[in-house]
This record gives structure tokens, C-alpha cells and sequence, in this order.
């Protein structure tokens, strides 16, 4: 699989062959959640902090001035201050974490930490931190619109379930690859409140919409509606693609 062309430039990273994208876990989502939580507030000594002690000084230089770079972009794009986090995803392959962020002008954006490692039973950066705000990420803008419209008074504002099933978690009660999950949005399950939304969505709109469930998978909800269905991993790497 190619790697996104949005890990900040593809001409400075290249293509390289990626796991998919999958929730991160417990120590990998609370250091994702730090790091944002220091944009937010715009600590910089806290993050550059977390930068790897034993990386080469040019290697530590690198990932500082990518930190005061993606701090300075965060404040063009809105106020950091009141931001929120929407979930953290990992890369297997690079140990790359992914941090969806709905800013407070509801556009959502994506922090990438490059590179965590661990180090003696601790996470570190050990690269860059890329803040991104590409064409993938006004699909997923548009999308959250759609969602917040049509899906949110079923599934609930989180994805966490109501009248229709928990987006967040690993069970699916109608689907069983992402083609299925596709055709269900499209074409409705007779019997149930879910309607066949082709007559409302376009194709593109369906795929983005698709898009934006991927990245709510794995929240870390206080309430979600009980699992339902069978347990099988959808909608993984649609970010990647």
C-alpha cells in the first residue's frame, strides 16, 4: 500500500509499504492525548520535552522545529485553546499516531506524530510532528456535516450508538467487509430505521462519510451502546489510502 501523500510532503517522505490504521492502545492514546493537549495549551518546553533524550542532537532539532512549525500553523487554522481531540489511531508498521481534531471553526485537521518509540518503559517523539490540513481532511469536514445531519440522531454524536448500532467499536450487525458497510448506507436494511441514503448522498459523499466512521473507531467513550453484531475490523485504513 502507499503511504498518504499527506504525511506532511510525499516528495520529503516517499512511499513506503503501511499496516493499517487501527485504535491505539491504552499507553499510546494517553501520550497522543498529551501531546495534543500541550498543542492545545501551547506548552512548548512540555512538548519538546517528550522529544527522545538519547535521539542525535540534529535528530532533536528536527522534530523541535517541526513542533514550533506545527504550533504556528495550529494558530492560522484557529483558536488551539479551543480545540478537541476526536480520537488517536496508530500505524503499526511506524508506530505513527494519528490525532483526529475538530477545531473550533468544526474543520477537522490532523496531528501526526511521526514516530513514537519506547524508551525504558516510556514514549517518546522520535520524529517529526506534522500538522495537516490537506484535501483528506476537508473530505472529512464535509463528512462530519453529513453525519451530524442525517446519522446523529440514530448512532449518537460520538458514534457511540442509540436507535442504531455503536460506530466505535469492533462488531458490525450487517456487514462484513467494507463493501458490505458501503451497501448498507446506500442501499438501507429493510426492516430497520436505517434508509437507503443513495437518495440523498452522491457516491463521493457516501465514501467520505465512510471515511469519517473509520476515524471514530476505538474513542475512548465513557457510554457506548452494548457490541452487537459480529466482531470484525471495518473501515481500518480508509485514512491510509
Amino acid at each position: 500500500m502507499k503511504k498518504l501523500y499527506m504525511f506532511f510532503f510525499i516528495v520529503t517522505l516517499g512511499l513506503e509499504s503501511i499496516q493499517a490504521q487501527a485504535p491505539a492502545n491504552d499507553a499510546r492514546y494517553a501520550f497522543g492525548k498529551k501531546i495534543f493537549q500541550f498543542f492545545k495549551e501551547q506548552k512548548i518546553d512540555l512538548i519538546i520535552g517528550a522529544i527522545d533524550p538519547k535521539a542525535q542532537d540534529n535528530v532533536k532539532q528536527s522534530i523541535s522545529t517541526s513542533i514550533l512549525n506545527g504550533m504556528e500553523k495550529l494558530k492560522t487554522i484557529g483558536d488551539p485553546a479551543r480545540m478537541k481531540i476526536i480520537n488517536v489511531l496508530v500505524v503499526n508498521s511506524r508506530n505513527k499516531l494519528l490525532i483526529p481534531v475538530l477545531t473550533d471553526k468544526n474543520d477537522i485537521i490532523m496531528i501526526i506524530l511521526d514516530n513514537v518509540i519506547n524508551r525504558g518503559g516510556g514514549l517518546f517523539l522520535a520524529g517529526p510532528v506534522h500538522v495537516v490540513r490537506s484535501e483528506k481532511e476537508k473530505r472529512l469536514t464535509q463528512a462530519r456535516k453529513i453525519y451530524m445531519a442525517k446519522c446523529f440522531s440514530c448512532h449518537g454524536q460520538y458514534g457511540e450508538g442509540m436507535v442504531g448500532p455503536n460506530l466505535t467499536d469492533d462488531y458490525w450487525k450487517y456487514a462484513k467487509t467494507d463493501a458490505e458497510v458501503k451497501d448498507v448506507i446506500a442501499n438501507g436494511r429493510k426492516g430497520t430505521v436505517m434508509i437507503a441514503f443513495k437518495d440523498y448522498l452522491s457516491a463521493q459523499e457516501i465514501n467520505d462519510l465512510m471515511l469519517y466512521i473509520s476515524i471514530l473507531q476505538g474513542q475512548r467513550l465513557r457510554k457506548g451502546k452494548p457490541a452487537e453484531g459480529n466482531q470484525v475490523r471495518l473501515l481500518r485504513n480508509l485514512y491510509l489510502r
